[in-house]
């Protein structure tokens, strides 16, 4: 065979080598070209989701769930990322009708794609739930909301903070219902492996610690409930404020609660204390201030004090 024949057919067989890689690099390079494109949009929404401008956020999420719609025959994690975010502004947003949708179908890809039972299906479950609660959905709130503590029980495990979590959303759903005997056993297992999980002073474990104060005093266990409330304003004082409405509003039930009691000299010191906090924060003629005022002229009515009861009257004015 001449020579220049066998160069020809080598020259030939290297540019088929040739377009072979270079049709093999093209997909690559273009799923590179769009990972890159939605992971920069992600760093955008991040931006600005911290910034709160969520017109631009929501403009750019869509971007990026349309990019990974577009560039993945079957949802995968990049799709369930971005329909995360989305839901998230929507939530933002006050949009709760366009949220829940995408949390039902966030749901059902989880399903499909990581497992009924899988921590990032019962997210979703858990928020979907939530959102419910806050719209006073509660036929759908409650039996999601159970599901989920049940299923982060045998998943995740009684001590997990998204177990915790999801108590409290239960817990929350049961208050809403007055099914005070249900929440009481609820929270009251809740409440210790808060204080041994998160510990005494996060936030979680003080919302559980306050609702358990309140709950042992609807369902008549007044004198639990004032030994709580003690301890729960000393911790709401330091971490939320002395002027904090939930400080102040406990200091008001734990005043009310020792009147009740018979136990009057308890319950004038926190009336009179909360008393100078709400007219240092909200002024004298604010309605919660006067409407604490006529309370504790009440007692001393009570007490026979009546001179005390109308300087206080007097001064509601």
């Amino acid at each position: 065979m001449p020579s220049h024949w066998v160069s020809a057919m080598f020259s030939r067989l290297l540019s088929l080598v040739v377009l072979f890689l270079a049709l093999s690099i093209i997909p690559l390079a273009a799923a590179e070209d769009w990972l890159t494109r939605w992971n920069t949009l992600n760093e955008q929404i991040i931006a600005a989701n911290r910034a709160s401008t969520y017109e631009n956020a929501l403009s750019l999420a869509k971007q990026a769930l349309q990019l990974a719609r577009e560039n993945q025959p079957s949802p995968q994690k990049e799709t369930l990322v971005s329909i995360g975010n989305l839901t998230y502004i929507y939530e933002e947003m006050g949009r709760f009708d366009e949220a829940e949708a995408l949390y039902k179908e966030s749901i059902q890809l989880k399903r499909q794609i990581l497992g009924p039972n899988h921590p990032s299906t019962l997210v979703s479950m858990h928020n979907l739930g939530i959102l419910y609660l806050d719209r006073d959905r509660y036929a759908e709130a409650g039996p999601l909301l159970t599901e989920v503590v049940q299923l982060r029980r045998q998943v995740l495990g009684d001590k997990h903070p998204n177990t915790l979590s999801s108590m409290n959303g239960l817990l929350r759903f049961y208050k809403s219902q007055k099914r005070y005997a249900e929440a009481e056993v609820l929270c009251t297992e809740a409440y210790p492996l808060m204080r041994d999980v998160l510990g005494p002073n996060h936030r979680e474990t003080l919302f559980t610690m306050g609702n358990l104060a309140y709950l042992l005093a609807v369902n008549g266990r007044k004198d639990d409930a004032i030994a709580l409330y003690v301890q729960f304003i000393r911790l709401a004082g330091q971490i939320y404020g002395p002027t904090h409405p939930d400080t102040l509003t406990s200091i008001g039930i734990l005043a009310d609660l020792c009147q009740l009691q018979g136990r009057y000299a308890e319950a004038e010191k926190y009336y009179t204390g909360l008393i100078a906090l709400m007219r240092g924060t909200y002024g004298s003629e604010d309605p919660g201030t006067i409407s604490f005022m006529n309370s504790l002229a009440h007692m001393y009515q009570l007490q026979g004090r009546m001179e005390d009861a109308q300087n206080i009257k007097n001064c509601c004015k």
